[in-house]
């Protein structure tokens, strides 16, 4: 059967995980110009949104080698439950549930209903320098896609967890009041964390081929590149409605979120709201060349949305100031470019304020707040089949993503967007290579330099703190306060077993300085090795 007549399939969903999102930014890459209709930025995919992908992959399928393949198998039996010939197998594990080797449960009734159930699996263990506690991740749940009349899909995973983090991270939740990734939790003991994650959401057409709608509580991330300046997944899940409309070669989506402001951890009590706006459009001005606007608009209200602010045509700006200009807006600009012999350049432009006569004073005026990234990615390098990299550059100045305790640019006290928040420069280097289609490695290196604020002086670094408290109105650089230097690498090498079911093992190592040892040095070094099961690794890489 060919991929192609799949072009009306319905709706699966499948969260942001390693190995499929490289899977298909390579596949895409691979193909010598833009794919009409399809946009790469808005993830995480539904097979709506990727089959433009998956219709191409069809004509490449007979040329490509034994380890593309099985990633086109993969990519193809993640987003779809019609059985494509080249995904069937002799034998499936578990036979008498594993019809299909990627699904454990499968029931299906002709134009009534689709589902599918797999278990959800991670459990790794690890050691650190210095750390008696030990390094754990335990996580254990279930996920279910399923589809009704043909019509609406819907998703659920529901996970328990326990977590002894790395030392680091461990800092990070004390001085935030937040497990990255993780809203609500339980601290039992020291540096030992038990939580619940879900992720859900219900998808239907409004207009047939042109407008889906999707509601939901889980996370986005909204990029080409490793990081996103615009709206990324290392924060909590949220509620949130999603319309994405396609108009030829446009691409629109319409998201709104009801968040969490930051808050003292305490007693159980009911926690206030806040909510947010984003709008993207994406257009391929050219076969190779695709370009995007975003803008967003964050806000607190007691407890209720914004009537203006819904509006999904409305410039967010105007919209901000028409209410007297009391809320965090955003706008910014991205594109990706397919450059040729396999390689691909993105970036992204986020403009949060911005004065043009006092940028060309050069005085470090504190409301000039903006943002770039600019990232290469390559495929095949030095003609070597499946060696891959990416490097990206990402730089933001101070106060940028601040206003007030309730409008700052975060949830559930962590950053929408990059982990560093505000006042840095930051160099990632990726290199994965794959030699067989069942082994893989990557090497992942993070180099940053960032401003630290200390006591009560706000120099812009502390995207919690009001900018109303800073501590001048010029003289700000892109590092300002005391100056940090943090390096990151990772080394991971996995086997998958059976499809998604990868044993693997690595190591970390860390270290984060400061100017003149103002603040102590802090030095990460762990192995680990663990079995994850249907699941993205759980990283934290800053």
């Amino acid at each position: 059967m060919a991929l192609s007549s799949l072009a009306q399939a319905q709706t699966r969903y499948i969260g942001k995980s390693q190995e499929l999102q490289e899977q298909i930014d390579r596949l895409e890459a691979l193909q010598n110009h833009n794919i009409p209709y399809w946009v790469g930025a808005i993830k995480p995919f539904t097979s709506n949104s990727i089959m433009p992908l998956l219709v191409s992959l069809d004509s490449i399928y007979q040329h490509a080698d034994a380890i593309d393949k099985f990633g086109i198998e993969k990519i193809t039996n993640a987003y779809l439950f019609v059985p494509i010939k080249f995904s069937q197998t002799k034998r499936s594990f578990l036979k008498a549930l594993y019809k299909n080797p990627y699904n454990g449960f499968t029931y299906q009734e002709p134009n009534i209903i689709q589902l599918a159930i797999n278990p959800l699996l991670n459990f790794q263990v690890g050691t650190e320098q210095n750390n008696q506690t030990g390094v754990l991740v335990n996580t254990r749940g279930i996920a279910i896609n399923g589809i009704l009349v043909n019509k609406i899909a819907f998703y659920a995973s529901f996970c328990d967890n326990q977590e002894n983090p790395l030392s680091y991270i461990g800092k990070r939740i004390n001085q935030q009041q937040a497990v990255p990734g993780v809203d609500y939790y339980l601290n039992r003991s020291q540096n030992q964390y038990d939580y619940l994650s879900a992720q859900t959401y219900i998808q239907f057409p409004l207009i047939k081929k042109y407008i889906q709608a999707q509601i939901g509580y889980g996370k986005e991330f909204w990029g080409y590149g490793q990081r996103s300046l615009f709206l990324s997944d290392y924060g909590a899940s949220a509620p949130y409605l999603h319309l994405h409309s396609q108009f030829k070669k446009f691409s629109y989506d319409n998201l709104f979120m009801e968040l969490t402001p930051q808050y003292m951890r305490g007693g159980d009590k009911v926690l206030d709201h806040k909510y947010a706006s984003f709008h993207h459009l994406s257009m391929h001005v050219h076969p190779k060349l695709e370009v995007g606007i975003f803008e967003s608009v964050v806000f607190g209200r007691p407890n209720h949305y914004e009537w203006s602010y819904l509006n999904p045509l409305i410039l967010l700006r105007q919209a901000e100031r028409s209410q007297g200009s009391p809320d965090n807006a955003l706008m910014g600009f991205d594109f990706k470019w397919k450059a040729p012999k396999h390689f691909q350049v993105y970036g992204q432009l986020l403009l949060d304020e911005f004065n043009l006569k006092e940028m060309t004073h050069s005085n470090g005026w504190w409301g000039n707040k903006y943002g770039f990234q600019l990232g290469v990615k390559a495929y095949n390098l030095f003609k070597i089949p499946h060696l891959d990299a990416q490097l990206e550059y990402n730089q933001v100045r101070p106060f940028t993503y601040a206003r007030d305790s309730v409008s700052n640019y975060t949830h559930y006290n962590q950053a929408l967007a990059h982990p560093l928040g505000a006042g840095y420069r930051e160099c990632i280097g990726i290199v994965r290579y794959q030699w067989h289609k069942k082994w893989s490695c990557s090497i992942q290196q993070v180099m940053y330099t960032k401003g630290v604020d200390t006591g009560i002086n706000n120099f812009g670094n502390n995207i919690f703190a009001a900018y109303s408290t800073r501590v001048q109105d010029y003289g700000f650089q892109t590092i300002s306060g005391i100056k940090s230097k943090g390096a990151y690498t990772n080394f991971h090498i996995a086997y998958e077993c059976i499809p998604n079911l990868y044993l693997e093992a690595g190591f970390i190592q860390r270290t984060l300085s400061y100017q003149a040892s103002q603040l102590p040095e802090e030095k990460t070094s762990a192995i680990y090795s663990g079995i994850r099961w249907n699941m993205a690794r759980r990283t934290v890489d800053f």
